[in-house]
């Protein structure tokens, strides 16, 4: 595997790979991606919940499933929830030995470009079962598309592509006191309003659009934060960030301080993100055919930089006398 991934870094110096082999390092790490989310967000006046690396145990996760710790444990580098353990989790103690198990296995003799990857903590956040997540796609730094998906009893999630979102001063909450392993939606709608593509509270078809909130809106918070992830990212790495071309930005709404703010949950740009093609019935086909003009666009524009790069090593010496 590290062979493949030197070869594809020097192959990557001739020609365009989307993502490029480096950014595939980073990617995949949710720690990193964290930390840059929490200092972007800081600086803009919003909140993030913090991750805290660990060494997880048994006892971790029997504290979380038994409401003792109110946090979720994750991996980075997984994909989907394999790597979490939360008091929603299913034989969650055994699901957790089971992983550390193959993950030992897999790298216990790894070592150098693919370190063994972190576990970390992060606090619970109920509104991800009450309300749902955002999923926004950005193609060459515009909105595309977003849709709501909410946890559903059994099965795959519930998914609304929504006209309009519910601003922040008008969302409703769940009761005080309600302990997350007892986690219901108060209000919801009925069976025929949900199947008719209505969600309760993240999505609205009610509110007039003069009622919305611009500077707190769900654009102007997800523009913002793109804008700040890649100048920040464009430091750290000194070299243009993948985002540029495309993210997906998976936003959840959280309660403090008596009011609500939106928050990245996950952040995701490569070929690996979900584009849910099993519901919109070829929707997301459009995304695909923006995003395949812009790396066109992008593999033209390097392919012409690199031909005038190496035009200009060339000096011309005009005629002597």
């Amino acid at each position: 595997m590290e062979q493949m991934w030197l070869g594809m870094n020097i192959l990557s110096e001739s020609v365009t790979i989307w993502p490029d082999p480096r950014d595939l390092l980073m990617t995949g790490s949710k720690v990193y991606l964290s930390l840059l989310i929490s200092k972007v967000a800081t600086s803009l006046g919003h909140s993030h919940p913090r991750a805290v690396t660990i060494e997880p145990t048994v006892k971790n996760v029997e504290d979380i499933v038994h409401g003792r710790s109110s946090a979720v444990l994750k991996r980075e580098f997984s994909s989907h929830n394999y790597h979490v353990i939360s008091v929603h989790t299913d034989n969650a103690t055994e699901k957790f030995k089971c992983r550390m198990k193959s993950e030992e296995e897999t790298y216990s003799a790894s070592k150098g470009i693919f370190p063994r990857p972190l576990w970390f903590i992060q606090p619970y956040i109920a509104s991800l079962v009450y309300l749902g997540e955002i999923r926004v796609y950005l193609v060459n730094g515009a909105l595309f598309k977003h849709i709501v998906t909410n946890p559903a009893a059994a099965g795959p999630l519930e998914i609304t592509e929504p006209i309009m979102f519910t601003p922040l001063n008008k969302l409703r909450y769940a009761p005080h006191g309600l302990s997350s392993s007892r986690l219901t939606r108060v209000h919801s709608l009925t069976a025929d309003q949900r199947a008719a593509g209505t969600m309760p509270w993240l999505a609205s078809k009610s509110l007039s659009p003069h009622q919305e909130d611009r500077d707190q809106s769900l654009t102007r918070f997800v523009l913002n934060m793109l804008y700040r992830l890649v100048l920040a990212e464009e430091i750290i790495i000194q070299r243009r960030s993948c985002m540029r071309i495309f993210t997906r930005m998976d936003i959840a709404v959280i309660q403090k301080k008596g009011s609500f703010h939106y928050t990245i949950n996950e952040l995701t740009r490569s070929h690996q993100t979900g584009l849910f093609f099993q519901w919109d019935s070829g929707k997301m086909d459009f995304c695909i055919q923006d995003l395949a003009k812009v790396l066109h666009y992008v593999a033209y524009k390097d392919d012409l930089e690199r031909r005038l790069l190496s035009h200009s090593e060339f000096t011309f010496v005009g005629p002597a006398g």
